[in-house]
């Protein structure tokens, strides 16, 4: 029977005893040691998210591992080491912190501000550029000189004069002008106020005027009071309500009344700038004129407010304005029986007398309008349009 154990081999002599592990060189565990050690040490911050020390502009601090460029400079350096300054266009400051934001540089390379620091680093600092706002620039325009003569409630435009423009270039934040420029020069617009002479020759001729319409409803009530009535009135049309009801205009001038602009909005004028008025002013020309066959050639701005562009703009159209001398403020609704005194009261020969037929309840107006009528008759009063009362005071004025 065969030996169960084998005998050691003689190889030249000596005897191999299969352990080779104990003929490994020494020196391979030191290196195993030393690069687990290295391993770990490199690790250890990330693993357990270790502070991290850091020189910031010559400061040596730590920060918490994984601390951005930009959180580490915000906790450390006053704010105004970092930020540009955001300026006007004179050079005052806007906001100390509106300017660039600040350069990170580590070895002469710039860094991104949302970096995170893992590791020691020397970070240098370099404080964001100041700014200057932008500018704009932007047309404005100058109202001229208004020159008045005479008084009375027809306002002939004798001079359309000029609006003037300059530009203007200045600080889009502060609004500091930096600089002006003419571009058009204003001219001064005069405008001559008349009434109708009071003299013995005078008639007693008075004008009913209506604002703001047509309207459906009151429009139609009022034009059957002065038919019955047999007395003329005119009628101060507002393009938006044209739009809507254009036949009512053509009711209007087929009776016999006379028709004028109001404007197309009713937007304040004063408020407008010129090519915004004059856009209104045209669209309601347009309107009223294709409703009625008529481009009228009396206006009447809204809220009798106007501006020397705007009396410019009605020269330049070759327009009459008619203001008025009597208002019992209808609009307020005080009472039938109120705006009818209130006229009746305030009546002298030539006067022009402001009623509405819409922008609200109307219907004090229309009863208010047949009594007015009949209470002037009594008087001797006769009822022509604007435009007839003007040529008759031109006729008494010659």
């Amino acid at each position: 029977m065969k030996d169960l154990y084998l005998r050691p081999r003689k190889l030249g002599g000596r005897i191999d005893r299969g352990n080779h592990w104990s003929k490994r060189p020494f020196f391979l565990y030191a290196a195993i040691a030393i690069v687990c050690a290295a391993a770990t040490a490199f690790a250890a911050p990330h693993i357990f998210r270790l502070p991290v020390t850091v020189s910031l502009n010559g400061q040596t601090i730590s920060v918490p591992y994984g601390t951005t460029f930009m959180e580490a400079a915000r906790d450390h350096m006053d704010t105004g080491d970092l930020y540009g300054r955001l300026l006007a266009v004179d050079d005052s400051t806007i906001d100390e912190q509106g300017g660039a934001p600040p350069d990170f540089l580590v070895r002469d390379r710039s860094r991104n501000p949302e970096s995170a620091i893992r590791r020691s680093l020397d970070i240098a600092v370099v404080r964001g550029v100041d700014k200057v706002e932008d500018t704009v620039t932007e047309e404005v325009e100058v109202t001229p000189e208004l020159i008045r003569t005479g008084s009375g409630p027809f306002r002939h435009v004798t001079v359309s004069g000029r609006v003037g423009l300059t530009e203007r270039t200045l600080g889009e934040l502060s609004g500091i002008e930096l600089s002006t420029r003419q571009l058009v020069e204003p001219r001064p617009v005069e405008i001559e106020l008349s009434r109708v002479p009071q003299s013995s020759e005078a008639s007693s001729y008075i004008a009913l005027t209506f604002d703001d319409g047509p309207h459906p409803e009151f429009t139609p009530a009022l034009l059957d009071v002065l038919r019955e009535e047999n007395a003329r009135a005119t009628f101060f049309l507002l393009g938006v309500q044209v739009e809507q009801h254009p036949d009512l205009v053509r009711r209007i001038v087929e009776e016999g009344h006379q028709i004028a602009n109001h404007s197309y909005s009713h937007r304040d004028h004063r408020e407008l700038s010129f090519e915004e008025q004059r856009e209104d002013f045209l669209k309601a020309q347009d309107l009223i004129e294709e409703a009625s066959g008529i481009r009228p050639t009396w206006v009447r701005p809204p809220y009798g407010m106007a501006t020397a562009s705007t009396y410019s703009l009605y020269g330049q159209e070759d327009m009459m304005v008619a203001h008025w001398s009597i208002d019992p403020v209808d609009w307020r609704r005080p009472g039938t029986e109120v705006i009818r005194t209130r006229v009746v009261e305030r009546a002298y020969p030539g006067a022009v007398v402001l009623l509405h037929d819409a922008g609200g309840n109307r219907n004090q107006t229309v009863a208010a309008t047949r009594g007015i009528i009949r209470d002037l008759r009594e008087k001797d009063y006769s009822f022509l349009t604007v435009e007839q009362l003007y040529e008759h005071s031109a006729t008494l004025r010659r």
